[in-house]
């Protein structure tokens, strides 16, 4: 289903950066559409008020770094990708790419050792 909604997605903002000429524009309706529902989940949730406060607290005690925070702006990058390119590269080739470069920035990363493991070789 995931993968599913990847596609979804690049076809629905690739669409939207065409109509409104911008594909900026159009990763700021994505993200704030997808902002406005999770604020309205996280105060309706008890589950997510509880995750709010508890994000403040390891922020505001600094068990949580700065820098892991930043998850999200990934993920405006990613959909902002999406509303420039998604439409002249087609969707499957968009999607290629991106699992192209999460394959090779992965490599890196444990390689590198910053995720959760340890440094980790590249084998076959």
């Amino acid at each position: 289903m995931c993968g599913a909604g990847g596609a979804l997605q690049a076809r629905i903002n690739g669409q939207l950066g065409v109509r409104l000429h911008d594909g900026i524009a159009a990763a700021a309706i994505s993200f704030g559409t997808g902002l406005a529902l999770m604020c309205l989940l996280a105060a309706a949730l008890p589950a997510g008020r509880r995750g709010v406060a508890g994000l403040l607290a390891a922020v505001r005690t600094r068990r949580l770094r700065w820098w892991q925070c930043l998850g999200g702006l990934a993920g405006a990058a990613y959909v902002t990708s999406q509303g420039v390119s998604a439409v002249a590269l087609g969707v499957a080739a968009f999607t290629v790419a991106v699992v192209g470069g999460q394959t090779a920035s992965s490599l890196a990363v444990d390689r590198l050792g910053l995720g959760p493991a340890p440094p980790q070789p590249v084998s076959a």
